[in-house]
């Protein structure tokens, strides 16, 4: 049995201009242990996936119109609020983009570590405190920080709080939203490595959601890449930077700058924007974009999501596969 599996997962927002479905039909699966990329633009649905698996979606003006978010053979959108607060934090977790925002301004960190870890174990104050001092020791924060408030932390230093708090009661599943946004590099890869390591020391299965492919690239075994709402190709990692099929994923990598890429060469961008997702094209929502549209892409039905090679290499495309990477 899969620790996480999501099957055709819909949610949508009413809005003034319209619906806008936000996720149509998203399916992937993560096993335990394992790590797991999902990659796309700003306003692809990466975000509002991981907030559909929590059930934090806010009603209104959102809703989860259809689908199942099975955790261990259970699917969480039947579950109750009540039975939903006694998994969030404690079975999954989940690091949101900006951690000023994650974090109270009038509290500690170290309470706010160790509220967490009451919340969800009966165990004495004292208790919590050792525990909430342990976890900022994980993370590279020494004890005398214990008492010091969020505004005393650099951000990198925030992020390193942030990690600490979703890792407090050894969830099995880590859902990391933009986990290293408006970062350096520099500090990304501290960021990136000792969340890597924590989630490596307690067996947690990781949801990485960015638009960074060249940072995912290097920690998850498979890539879910979105657009539009939707999954346009999957694969494992080797695959998708390898023998990509889809002209996004193509594209998004040809944005990605390499460490032997000539210092004059410029990055090649996407052309356009991401669609209104409350006025969604014809046929296929990329072929506005696409350097490698036909006329099936423009008249025919959204493309259907297919097997293209080995290892679970999936792509919704209408072109010739070998036509699409020339």
């Amino acid at each position: 049995m899969s620790l996480l599996e999501v099957k055709n997962l819909r949610i949508a927002f009413s809005t003034d201009s319209g619906t806008v479905r936000a996720v149509s039909g998203v399916d992937f699966t993560i096993e335990e242990g394992d790590i797991l990329g999902l990659v796309g633009e700003t306003g692809a649905g990466k975000t509002t996936t991981a907030c559909g698996i929590m059930r934090l979606i806010p009603s209104p003006p959102g809703r989860i119109e259809e689908g199942e978010v099975l955790y261990q053979g259970e699917d969480l959108l039947k579950k109750s609020e009540r039975e939903m607060r006694k998994i969030r934090g404690n079975e999954i977790s989940m690091i949101f983009q900006d951690p000023m925002t994650a974090l109270n301004p009038v509290k500690t960190i170290g309470e706010q570590i160790a509220e967490g870890i009451l919340l969800h174990n009966p165990i004495s104050r004292g208790d919590a405190r050792d525990a909430a001092i342990d976890m900022l020791k994980m993370v590279g924060i020494t004890e005398e920080r214990y008492d010091e408030y969020p505004f005393q932390f650099s951000g990198g230093m925030k992020q390193r709080v942030v990690i600490a708090m979703a890792l407090a009661c050894k969830p099995k599943l880590l859902i990391a939203d933009e986990p290293t946004t408006a970062l350096d590099v520099t500090t990304q890869a501290q960021v990136m490595e000792l969340l890597l390591s924590v989630v490596k020391q307690y067996k947690t299965s990781l949801i990485v959601v960015t638009h960074n492919l060249g940072l995912v690239s290097r920690y998850a075994k498979r890539i879910y890449v979105m657009y539009a709402g939707r999954v346009v190709e999957c694969g494992t990692t080797e695959d998708l930077l390898t023998r990509p099929k889809h002209p996004y994923t193509m594209g998004l990598l040809k944005a990605v700058p390499g460490l032997d890429d000539d210092k004059e060469k410029d990055l090649v961008p996407i052309h356009g924007a991401p669609p209104n997702l409350a006025r969604l094209p014809e046929g296929c929502y990329f072929m506005p974009r696409c350097p490698y549209a036909c006329d099936k892409c423009r008249n025919s039905n959204y493309p259907e999501f297919k097997e293209v090679g080995e290892r679970g290499h999936f792509a919704a495309c209408h072109l010739d596969i070998k036509e699409g990477g020339e």
